[in-house]
């Protein structure tokens, strides 16, 4: 269900666009413009993170994941990838700050279980 739920993110980021940032088109290819909007995401010690980047100027670079207690990383790439681009999406609708909700990156099963977040290295 999860894959399922990363896939329907991405494909509804992809066929908008990359989102709602300027396009050019060049040879009938379309391309995001540097000024708008991205995410990448980045390996840190025991997980992932992400950042978002405009004007190719990095605006947030979350190392673990918001809101829960500690730093705890994100546990592969696809739960930083769908977080940022759920943080994108609230930028673009002028939720500044884009904060997200406990509830939101529960629906998106991004926050680990009790016995991940206890377990000891």
């Amino acid at each position: 269900m999860k894959k399922f739920g990363v896939w329907i993110i991405f494909s509804l980021w992809f066929c908008s666009g990359c989102g709602q940032g300027p396009m050019h088109s060049m040879s009938g290819k379309k391309e995001c413009l540097p000024d708008s909007l991205t995410s990448a995401v980045f390996r840190v010690e025991g997980g992932w993170g992400y950042e978002i980047i405009k004007n190719g100027k990095v605006l947030i670079y979350q190392p673990f994941i918001p809101v829960i207690e500690g730093r705890i990383p994100f546990r592969d790439s696809n739960d930083a990838l769908i977080t940022a681009l759920c943080v994108i999406e609230k930028i673009r609708k002028n939720k500044i700050p884009p904060a997200l909700t406990h509830f939101e990156l529960d629906s998106m099963e991004v926050i680990p279980s009790e016995s991940a977040l206890t377990k000891k290295p």
